[in-house]
């Protein structure tokens, strides 16, 4: 039997700078506990000042509840989409983990998409 070389192959990293501006009546997590949540799906820290890719996760209170917004813009400012997310329950911590699945998920499909136009 035949072995050949094994070859690990690794999800690639893209790093995004994060800005990240809660409501401070809301109770929201910190910026730290929040890279956090997003660092732990990835597994991985994301967050780089001075990357390319931006994005700006907002929270604040609506006549429902809560709303996050998500926005992902390049590196000169332009937009390049956005997600809003919103909760009808008061707990500012529950809308953060949506927000950061949200952007996780996002962070993986940018990585791919990098990683098959340098292929």
């Amino acid at each position: 039997m035949a072995l050949g070389p094994r070859v690990a192959h690794a999800e690639a990293e893209l790093h995004v700078e994060l800005r990240y501006q809660p409501d401070a009546g809301l109770g929201c997590p910190s910026e730290t506990a929040f890279t956090a949540m997003v660092s732990d799906q990835l597994g991985y820290d994301p967050f780089r000042e001075g990357a390319e890719q931006k994005v700006v996760a907002r929270t604040r209170s609506s006549e429902r509840g809560l709303r996050g917004v998500i926005e992902w813009q390049d590196a000169a400012g332009n937009p390049r989409g956005e997600r809003e997310l919103g909760s009808e329950s008061p707990d500012c911590a529950a809308l953060a983990r949506a927000m950061a699945f949200a952007i996780a998920v996002q962070i993986q499909l940018l990585a791919q998409e990098a990683a098959s136009s340098a292929a």
